[in-house]
């Protein structure tokens, strides 16, 4: 997505993408740094997976994200990883940070960890 799509762009690319994971549920952002820093592009993007009953989890790759402020302004849920899994394409660091994300999932309940579709991040899983 781009900062400048279109409200009717957005809908259509996320219609283009359910196509193709017809169950989904989440979408997130790990490239989206641009797009979630902009206001104006988060507010369109929750209207439409709002009205697509679609949960947006914020990936924090930065620390001036507008998710949390537009989440609250719209009234949706605001969801954002706990812990990302291989911020190095290592199987021993994928497989520590799986048991940092473990152990925090019984410290509050759950947890949302995130990662590549990497070879390494596969074999520590």
């Amino acid at each position: 997505l781009n900062p400048n799509d279109s409200k009717e762009r957005i809908f259509k690319k996320i219609k283009q993408i359910k196509k193709d994971f017809k169950d989904l549920r989440y979408i997130n952002n790990h490239t989206g740094s641009l797009f979630t820093s902009n206001e104006e592009a988060m507010r369109k993007l929750y209207e439409v997976l709002k009205n697509q009953n679609i949960f947006f989890v914020d990936s924090k790759t930065i620390g001036n994200s507008k998710a949390n402020k537009i989440a609250k302004e719209l009234n949706v849920p605001y969801i954002q990883r706990d812990v990302f899994l291989d911020n190095e394409d290592d199987v021993n660091y994928v497989k520590k940070q799986i048991q940092n994300a473990v152990k925090l999932a019984q410290k509050k309940g759950f947890v949302i960890a995130i990662g590549h579709p990497r070879k390494n991040t596969f074999k520590a899983l």
